[in-house]
């Protein structure tokens, strides 16, 4: 089940996605090597980058899913 906590407006908030939307803030403001240095690719992909945005892709289009 899921754990709620309870906004100030009076809407309910699940600790879920809290978490996802924290984690969607930090992605979006990451420092992403490739797009000032195109030949420091690698350094993206040592870091996992791609694969934990793909992740939160995957996060995100489930919740919007629940949304609809």
């Amino acid at each position: 089940m899921y754990s709620r906590l309870k906004l100030q407006s009076g809407r309910w908030l699940y600790k879920q996605d809290r978490k996802l939307a924290i984690l969607l803030a930090m992605e979006l403001t990451a420092f992403i090597v490739e797009y000032l240095f195109d030949s420091l690719q690698w350094i993206d992909v040592m870091r996992g980058f791609g694969a934990r945005l793909r992740a939160t892709f995957r996060e995100l289009d489930a919740f919007n899913n629940r949304l609809i």
